[in-house]
């Protein structure tokens, strides 16, 4: 495994690895060409490491992940607008989808530590983990909506099976926002404890599944994972999550975006 890394802090305790995002003044940006390219190389690294059994994966500062920069979202190299299939934007497409595909097919089990801000980016993050441990100082939402984007990384798909359409329709066209105790009602997390006992209560968790026979936990994993059907629509997803960044729609959301503040109020999600 590469040292240092710029961006994540990656340890062991036991047999649990731990992957901390660690650009707090940016709130742990999703950036494709260092944080998730960064993830992606530890992950890959603790795959192949057998006395690694579990991971967590959790973020310094105010916010688990805030979702990507806007400030590097697209590198300045590229076009603002108009279509580009230059090897320098498929080189930062590829990687923005590595990390997807990493976790997806990632063989040990996976507990997000989240505290404070989780959206966008940072919310498919962790509920591309197999558990949700969740402060309750937590804040979730898809709101790519709000830069003329859609969810390209599995929300899209996973909320209509987690939460039914009509909710899952709410939260993505209306980039909703909410706190910790509704994900919890929603079933979008497993836990919600104190903020300052996150991560240590996520550290038990993976000790815990650290300690199952391996090879079940691996097959159950697969199954659980093979009948949310995620697969099936994932292409298609990033296919219109990529497009999406070459029209005007997003070129003016992004603007506009870039604008407010990251604290700006947002409608809270009421239904239950």
């Amino acid at each position: 495994m590469t040292a240092p890394f710029e961006t994540i802090v990656v340890s062991t305790e036991g047999a649990v690895g731990l992957i901390e995002l660690n650009d707090p003044e940016r709130m742990n940006p999703t950036d494709a060409t260092t944080t998730l390219a960064e993830i992606d190389e530890a992950l890959l690294a603790f795959g192949r490491d057998r006395t690694t059994r579990a991971v967590v994966l959790f973020g310094r500062g105010r916010a688990f992940s805030a979702g990507a920069n806007l400030g590097v979202h697209r590198p300045a190299r590229y076009p603002q607008d108009g279509q580009d299939s230059s090897p320098s934007r498929l080189a930062y497409g590829y990687a923005y989808g590595q990390i997807w595909e990493t976790l997806h097919n990632f063989k040990k089990p996976l507990v997000a530590a989240v505290n404070g801000w989780c959206l966008g980016g940072g919310w498919e993050l962790a509920h591309s983990c197999d558990l949700v441990i969740a402060g309750d100082s937590a804040r979730f939402g898809a709101v790519e909506m709000n830069v003329g984007l859609i969810p390209f990384a599995g929300s899209a798909v996973y909320l209509p099976r987690m939460i039914g359409k009509h909710r899952a329709m709410d939260m993505i066209l209306n980039a909703r926002r909410i706190d910790a105790e509704t994900a919890l009602g929603l079933g979008l997390v497993n836990e919600v404890v104190p903020a300052a006992q996150t991560f240590e209560r996520a550290k038990e968790v993976a000790t815990e599944l650290a300690q199952r026979p391996p090879i079940a936990v691996s097959f159950a994993r697969e199954l659980v994972k093979k009948a949310m059907a995620v697969d099936e629509f994932y292409d298609l997803e990033r296919a219109y999550g990529y497009y999406l960044q070459t029209t005007e729609d997003y070129a003016v959301a992004r603007a506009h975006a870039a604008q407010r503040e990251p604290d700006a109020p947002a409608p809270q999600y009421q239904g239950k």
